[in-house]
């Protein structure tokens, strides 16, 4: 099986990693956006959450069966609405952006020109 790239972090006073996502949850992250036609900036940032959460998902899958309350935290660390209400959304952007990095999604940065 093949493992998956990743990069710890510092979330909520945890050791943490950041990982690929797998390809159900971007599936089903491209359903849910493919089904709105114009998006505002609210819809934007549940996406984004939403691949956050699904990045931070590896972490619950290695812990073993013994280390409940370990599990207990971490699950609710990634579930969406606790990062909505705990981190600001330039901190969801940037653990995006370096989970589309881990992806192999490189955006490429422009400077706005001041007329």
């Amino acid at each position: 099986m093949h493992e998956p790239k990743t990069l710890p972090i510092k979330l909520f006073g945890e050791d943490l990693l950041l990982s690929e996502r797998l390809a159900k949850d971007v599936n089903k992250l491209y359903s849910l956006a493919k089904s709105k036609k114009e998006k505002e900036y609210s819809d934007i940032l549940f996406e984004t959450v939403i691949i956050v959460s699904d990045s931070l998902k590896l972490n619950i899958r290695n812990l073993r069966w013994y280390q409940l309350i370990k599990k207990y935290r971490i699950r609710k660390y990634s579930q969406p609405k606790y990062l909505l209400a705990n981190l600001s959304s330039a901190e969801i952007f940037n653990l995006a952006q370096e989970i589309y990095k881990l992806e192999g999604i490189v955006f490429v940065e422009t400077e706005k020109k001041k007329s």
